[in-house]
């Protein structure tokens, strides 16, 4: 190669591999065409790579250079090799979830919690890195950010929260021994559990029965109560697990009932709940009947505590029932947001106010933490094993697993109706 430029002028060369027009010290500016004459200032060059277009060309006195066609077309090429890829010592933490707003919060609240972790020493002496994906909120395109996030050596991937996402990218995190940290609050996650380093940091939506129950047994034990549904089977599985629960915890005054689709007149079970002396009713099915119901209690003079399903969160519920709304109770699948403990957390990168998505990844990211720092080890074994048994401090308090993965956490929160909005009355245990 030295003897082919050895009667050439010889120019000066731009250090590192920056090809893009950048000026040489004394010299012209290197062009893309020029990318190998440019490698290395003022020094004889080696023999470029085998396969490497062969750029280091004669210069007339002219300053006049040949420019090979194909070498713009190979730098194209290697372009995406230049962009700044995560040191080779950081612990790489994925996140995955779809660019909505949700996933945009998502997505802050990883890189603020590798930001605040990294200040305070990183993870067993090392640094985080965040690498993202977009899992586009459906199965297909879930298993290929799943699939993505492998290649670049993730250990822990925090997000997917929609469920056909979820369930696509488990499998892939499972088989390449990665830990995910899903968001998803479908049953499907750990119900159908791919592995054992797959966890849920989301509380399920298939736990308002159960979440019913719990709120009777707290707040009216010992007393009489009712539980009513519609014909739906949505109603009567939530029903059933409610009174399933219930009798369980030995707790027996409780009146059943079921109501039909477009009834109007509700007089006969109100006179029945007036007999047993009812103190508290869960009511589960859809917004129309149940506002009818409540305000034909009410009329009747039946102060009976309405407790509602989630399905009754609509302006469908509140304008049928009318003033008798007011201090009606729902369940409301559970927000970290609204727990009075979050409402001083705000996100540092702008003081703005924490959402449900951004706590529950800050939690997600330091229960991970937590379980690195039990198992002396970021192996996702040692890390799943340490999530099993531990119990770890986060922003949003204590949190453990369960042997299936999923979080001892809120599934649901019960609000009530007042000044024409719903607010929390009871955080989900």
């Amino acid at each position: 190669m030295l003897s082919r430029i050895a009667n050439a002028q010889t120019v000066p060369y731009r250090r590192n591999l920056a090809w893009f027009g950048t000026t040489t010290l004394d010299g012209p500016p290197c062009s893309q065409d020029d990318a190998w004459a440019c490698h290395e200032m003022n020094t004889a060059l080696p023999e470029p790579p085998k396969g490497f277009p062969r750029t280091s060309h004669p210069v007339a006195a002219n300053g006049a250079r040949s420019r090979p066609p194909r070498l713009r077309t190979w730098l194209i090429a290697l372009f995406p090799l230049l962009q700044p890829l995560p040191a080779c010592a950081d612990i790489i933490v994925g996140v995955a979830a779809p660019t909505n707003e949700s996933g945009r919060e998502i997505r802050r609240a990883a890189h603020a919690a590798a930001e605040r972790i990294n200040a305070e020493g990183g993870v067993l002496g090392e640094r985080l890195a965040v690498v993202e994906a977009d899992d586009g909120c459906n199965a297909e395109q879930g298993a290929r950010a799943a699939q993505s996030l492998v290649k670049r050596r993730v250990v822990v991937v925090i997000g997917h929260p929609c469920a056909s996402a979820a369930s696509a990218a488990g499998p892939v995190y499972a088989s390449n021994n990665v830990v995910l940290l899903g968001m998803t609050r479908h049953p499907a996650l750990t119900e159908k559990r791919s592995g054992s380093t797959i966890f849920r940091v989301a509380g399920r939506d298939d736990r308002q029965g159960l979440s019913a129950a719990a709120y009777l047994l707290r707040n009216f034990p010992g007393s009489p109560i009712a539980v009513v549904r519609d014909a739906s089977r949505y109603a009567r599985r939530i029903v059933n697990d409610a009174r399933a629960a219930l009798n369980e915890a030995g707790f027996t005054e409780v009146l059943s009932a079921a109501v039909w689709g477009g009834q109007k007149d509700y007089a006969k079970l109100i006179a029945k709940l007036k007999t047993a002396n009812t103190e508290a009713l869960f009511f589960a099915g859809f917004p129309i009947e149940a506002g009818l119901f409540l305000r034909q209690m009410r009329a009747a003079g039946l102060s009976t505590v309405f407790i509602g399903s989630e399905t009754l969160a609509t302006a469908q519920f509140t304008d049928t029932a009318g003033p008798a709304a007011s201090g009606a109770r729902i369940l409301m699948s559970h927000d970290p947001a609204r727990r009075p403990a979050a409402l001083h957390l705000m996100d540092a990168r702008d003081r703005r106010p924490a959402t449900g998505p951004f706590l529950l990844t800050s939690a997600a990211i330091e229960a991970w933490r937590g379980a690195a720092q039990q198992a002396g080890s970021t192996a996702p074994d040692a890390v799943s094993a340490a999530l099993n048994e531990g119990t770890f401090e986060t922003v949003l308090g204590p949190v453990s697993f369960a042997e299936n993965g999923d979080a001892n956490r809120p599934a649901y929160d019960v609000v009530t109706w007042t000044m024409d909005a719903w607010r929390v009355v009871d955080q989900g245990r």
